[in-house]
């Protein structure tokens, strides 16, 4: 299973749990790749069978790049994908937000993971 990990981290914490996340992926298919969110080539994610993003919570919800990002995202249909947050206090929304707005492009969001 060929699998993608994309990050965004403002002062390295997410980056660290994206890093974890990876290497317990990796022991279980054997690989799984690690992006910042700004080395991805949206055009290119057809080819992973898996995907996660994540990113810190910015005021109850993603960080604007990172919503931007998801917005112009190519149509991915069928796609699987999970993600993941970041934070030190509350929360919100961040998760749901996430998945609704990758099941726009026919993401079929498969998991979540928060790190306080």
């Amino acid at each position: 299973m060929k699998t993608l990990i994309i990050y965004f981290s403002q002062t390295g914490f997410t980056r660290k749990v994206a890093e974890q996340i990876r290497d317990g992926v990796a022991e279980v298919a054997g690989r799984c790749d690690l992006k910042s969110l700004t080395d991805v080539n949206p055009e290119s994610l057809a080819d992973y069978d898996l995907i996660g993003l994540g990113c810190p919570v910015f005021y109850y919800n993603a960080p604007f790049n990172v919503r931007d990002f998801m917005q112009g995202l190519p149509e991915l249909a069928g796609k699987q994908w999970f993600v993941f947050c970041t934070h030190g206090s509350v929360m919100g929304n961040t998760l749901i937000l996430m998945a609704e707005a990758l099941m726009k492009k026919g993401i079929r969001v498969v998991g979540y993971h928060d790190t306080y």
